[in-house]
């Protein structure tokens, strides 16, 4: 690992990669050694266990595919008590398939990453690829977001006013979910999915005030209703792009946008 890089992973987090990497090193089909998840992303605690990317032929990444066999456990290499490895296979080919049409998810997974050990060239640039946010579609994806949150802060409020216990648990992650989203695709910034979500949204330069203490509300069904808040206000500020799409009332009358379908949640 580069030295400025080995200053976010902690000591006994190295230990183990050092590990995990001498034993991978002398196989013929392995061609790189990548440190992905918590600790790449900068989120690691001591009890993180180490998430590693194995680099081989697209080739024997395709007979991997075919067979199950992408992942491995390694309990072997950890140097502290409860850890281990969560090794899986990747290829070159597989990176070049995220950089051209990777879902932002995908494209998380490789932002950050840390090159323990390569013999690859080219793979810096290839990752820089893989985790580059997809600018083109960003517009649909705004507008997309818009009409997801004004549906689900509707229904959010339907379930307030019917005591509705059910459709309130469903409600409020949606809520979180699009603006979460909305304010995320404003920024340029890649979707990471649901487990880092909240935790990626607390860095982002631009987003409303206070916003983390609403989505935790949202998300514990204790509903601070947007219309109370200056959240909506701000989220709506978010400029949309100029085509939005036409708005379809439902048989309630909601504000069911014509690109509700396009959920990509």
């Amino acid at each position: 690992m580069l030295a400025a890089e080995e200053d976010r992973v902690l000591n006994h987090h190295r230990a183990t990669i050092d590990r995990a990497v001498d034993r991978l090193r002398p196989r013929h089909d392995v061609l790189a050694v990548l440190v992905g998840g918590s600790i790449a992303h900068g989120f690691a605690t001591a009890t993180s266990d180490v998430d590693l990317l194995i680099v081989v032929s697209d080739a024997d990444w395709e007979r991997r595919l075919a067979d199950g066999a992408v992942t491995e456990l390694d309990l072997e290499s950890p140097t502290y008590d409860g850890g281990y490895v969560d090794a899986k296979y990747t290829s070159m080919g597989f990176l070049r398939d995220v950089a051209g049409r990777g879902s932002e998810q995908a494209r998380f997974a490789f932002d950050g990453v840390i090159v323990a050990w390569s013999r690859v060239d080219g793979l810096d640039d290839a990752l820089r690829a893989a985790a580059r946010y997809p600018a083109e579609g960003r517009e649909e994806r705004i507008r997309a977001f818009h009409a997801q949150l004004s549906y689900w802060h509707w229904m959010a409020r339907e379930a307030e006013r019917t005591g509705n216990a059910w459709l309130r648990g469903l409600a409020g992650p949606n809520v979180v979910v699009f603006a979460s989203r909305l304010i995320l695709a404003h920024n340029a910034v890649l979707y990471p999915g649901f487990k880092w979500l909240l935790r990626v949204l607390r860095d982002v330069p631009e987003q409303p005030p206070g916003l983390p203490a609403l989505t935790t509300d949202h998300v514990g069904g204790r509903f601070v209703l947007f219309r109370q808040s200056p959240l909506e206000v701000e989220l709506l500020r978010i400029p949309r792009p100029s085509q939005v799409g036409r708005r379809i009332p439902d048989e309630r009358g909601s504000p069911h946008d014509a690109v509700h379908a396009q959920r990509e949640p």
